[in-house]
């Protein structure tokens, strides 16, 4: 790595599991928000951003090593991870590892340049409104910029909008990092899953691919305890971290099944939650977008899905909770399946029937 001016924030380890593989080359499928083309492209040439994490030139520091870093970290310990993760052999890991799978797909979340270009329109939007409430006459602009006073002649507002865009890298730069290692901090001692889709459905992905919502909690909260968070991993598994509604010092990967339906929903929150664009295997945005035109994205159907499944993963949480307490052969946890057999929200779901038949094998009684 001479001069690793080529920065990935979303990495080719992680884009090459939806990848097409062309001898020494991986394509996968790209569809630009802005216009809805698509086209397919090396996973060399997707999610990268030049110069996105180099580091002003002081002193001895390398420009280079927070992009470094993440190559080292991440990059190339990501593989390993998702080896894991796939293999449905693998149900119990180290302590260690289970800090490396949310180390690694967190940083999804905190390394990409969604923050920075939120902070780059904030600016847009408080320079252009002082141009606007100045009076034609008056060349120069004063504005309060978050207690910092600026002034700059108007023939000057775009220079002083790089100036304050490279400062909002810096900031970005210094402060990212920071955040994501106590986020991983907060969610180690969560319950991790990992389901596999079944039917004729293929998960996509984005360039924002990590996503954080709860079900109980509005307005978003990072650190909001509901929680759930789900990351695809391929084509057809996806992760699953549970809330932080309950501690857990569980060192398992929980495994599952989910439809063709549950995969759907799951595609279309990629889809909103993508900042340019949405990413597949060849053929799979293509197919995203005829499925949802087919089942009706919008339809009050789908709707009570994501409802059921948002409400599902909070109150499977809690179960996992009791087991935790309790053990999983207790009454207590006899009890729970018993109560959610009953509701809505469960209504197929593999996971509490195999939960319901293993109890009911050792004689507890779930109906």
């Amino acid at each position: 790595m001479n001069r690793p001016d080529h920065q990935h924030f979303i990495p080719k380890s992680y884009l090459k599991n939806f990848a097409k593989r062309n001898k020494d080359k991986k394509f996968v499928e790209v569809m630009d928000l802005s216009s809805n083309e698509t086209k397919i492209v090396s996973t060399r040439s997707i999610c990268v951003k030049t110069g996105l994490y180099t580091l002003p030139k002081r002193n001895n520091t390398d420009p280079y090593y927070l992009e470094k870093y993440y190559a080292k970290n991440v990059d190339e310990v990501y593989p390993e991870v998702y080896d894991l993760l796939v293999d449905d052999k693998t149900t119990t890991i180290s302590k260690k590892q289970k800090h490396k799978i949310i180390y690694t797909l967190m940083s999804l979340y905190f390394r990409t340049p969604k923050f920075l270009h939120a902070l780059n329109k904030l600016t847009d939007t408080s320079l252009d409104q002082a141009l606007m409430m100045t009076g034609p006459g008056k060349d120069e602009i004063v504005v309060d910029f978050f207690g910092q006073e600026l002034k700059f002649l108007r023939h000057d507002i775009d220079t002083v909008k790089q100036r304050l865009y490279e400062q909002n890298r810096q900031d970005f730069l210094s402060t990212h990092v920071k955040e994501w290692h106590e986020f991983v901090t907060y969610k180690y001692h969560c319950a991790i899953s990992v389901f596999k889709i079944e039917g004729d459905i293929e998960l996509i992905t984005s360039d924002n691919p990590v996503l954080i919502h709860s079900s109980v909690q509005n307005p978003f909260h990072l650190y909001d305890p509901t929680n759930i968070i789900e990351i695809p991993l391929d084509r057809k598994h996806f992760l699953f971290i549970y809330p932080n509604t309950e501690g857990f010092s569980s060192t398992k990967i929980n495994r599952g099944i989910r439809d063709m339906f549950f995969g759907l929903t799951l595609n279309l929150q990629v889809h909103r939650k993508a900042e340019q664009w949405i990413i597949g295997h060849p053929g799979s945005c293509q197919k995203h977008v005829a499925d949802q035109k087919k089942y009706g994205e919008y339809n009050e159907e789908n709707l009570k899905l994501v409802e059921n499944i948002e409400l599902r993963a909070k109150l499977m949480s809690e179960l996992l909770a009791v087991m935790e307490q309790h053990g999983f052969l207790s009454i207590q946890t006899a009890n729970k399946v018993m109560q959610y057999k009953k509701l809505e929200c469960f209504n197929g779901d593999n996971d509490l029937k195999e939960i319901a038949q293993h109890l009911a094998q050792k004689g507890f009684i779930t109906d």
